[in-house]
């Protein structure tokens, strides 16, 4: 950094210097952003704003970061509790896999005996529990069934139940705003020209913007991707500086960053696949209306029926990957029940009968488990 050009943190107005410069996530790496910006906020700044702003964000977010499978640059999206139709509690990991969300340790009566059940997550967590059992039950022979214990795939009944959560808050709506700015300044545009966006970060001002769903500001959205974007526009015809922020297709927001614009016309647009990481050639057409302007700052989409729109885009899109992510593990079991009953003992060279043998075990197997 220059020495001779001053540049200030756009959030507390200290100098940026070498020493205090830091490299802040346009999209924040919580919900999979990858590309950083520099001279644009304080190491001080960014930690603490990352730390509340960007905190927020993504725990509203945690459940479609867990469900879309994000990679992150910095350890795995926390599991969470969900529930599925069955109104069964299971744990959703990083990995877009279940499990129980408790283990299970029920004793019960049958004809005078007693019974015990038990259910966990891992073989670690089984141990633990039966170490319990062997305490409350000194001379039943726990050993014998937990060596024999098997781990069980079960594919029914995975519909999950989850909630929409809207980015209204303090906190989640700053960090939304704030990617906006370092999306400008990424592009060395003056994160000050944003006016009203500033006012709304530094302040406990009335957010500056709102959900859109009456038409997709996205010009060619692609069929079979989940993306985030960040888009920023000035329109000097209208006076704004607008910006745009799509998450996982469903939470699209539209900001006023400005209202008293009158420099050059022009349009940046950010966007990512969250699946490969990759960087998207996106095209978001942010002309809007007077009467959308009002629309937005009252927030009044949230009140009808074209938010479903966004729903009807994306859930080919999440069916598709659930298909794809249920076929492959199903066909993992199936390849193992196979190679344990195609008659080939350990380190045995396979033979064209085994291979044949393994080619129809597993076929009837797979579809087997997808019909049940």
């Amino acid at each position: 950094m220059k020495n001779s050009v001053r540049i200030n943190c756009a959030l507390c107005d200290c100098e940026i210097t070498n020493e205090t410069d830091s490299k802040e996530h346009i999209i924040p790496q919580a919900i999979g952003g990858r590309l950083k910006v520099k001279g644009f906020i304080c190491k001080d700044c960014n930690n603490k704003k990352g730390g509340s702003w960007d905190a927020e964000l993504a725990s509203q977010l945690n459940f479609f970061n867990l469900f879309f499978g994000v990679t992150r640059e910095n350890g795995n999206a926390p599991s969470q509790q969900v529930n599925n139709i069955l109104g069964d509690d299971l744990l959703l990991r990083s990995d877009g896999t279940y499990t129980i969300f408790k283990p299970v340790y029920e004793k019960s009566y049958h004809d005078s005996i007693q019974q015990v059940s038990i259910k966990a997550a891992n073989k670690k967590q089984l141990k633990q529990i039966v170490d319990r059992a062997k305490k409350d039950f000194p001379n039943a022979d726990f050993d014998t069934p937990f060596n024999q214990a098997k781990v069980t795939e079960d594919y029914s009944n995975k519909v999950l139940k989850t909630s929409f959560e809207f980015i209204e808050d303090k906190e989640s709506g700053k960090s939304v705003i704030k990617s906006c700015l370092a999306l400008a300044a990424y592009y060395d545009i003056k994160p000050q020209i944003f006016s009203v966006g500033l006012e709304y970060l530094k302040n406990d001002y009335k957010p500056c913007f709102g959900y859109f769903y009456e038409r997709d500001l996205v010009l060619n959205r692609p069929s079979d991707t989940i993306f985030h974007c960040i888009a920023i526009t000035g329109n000097n015809e209208l006076g704004k500086l607008f910006g745009y922020i799509e998450y996982f297709g469903i939470h699209r927001i539209v900001a006023i960053l400005s209202d008293s614009y009158d420099g050059q016309n022009f349009t940046h647009v950010y966007a990512i696949d969250l699946v490969s990481s990759k960087n998207l050639e996106i095209e978001v057409n942010l002309l809007l209306s007077e009467k959308d302007i009002e629309d937005i700052y009252n927030n009044t989409q949230l009140y009808n029926r074209s938010i479903y729109k966004a729903f009807e885009q994306i859930m080919p899109i999440i069916q598709a990957k659930n298909n794809k992510k249920r076929a492959d593990n199903l066909f993992d079991i199936a390849l193992k029940y196979a190679w344990d009953n195609c008659g080939a003992k350990e380190g045995e060279l396979l033979t064209e009968e085994h291979l044949k043998k393994m080619s129809a075990l597993c076929a009837e197997k797979f579809f087997q488990l997808w019909n049940k």
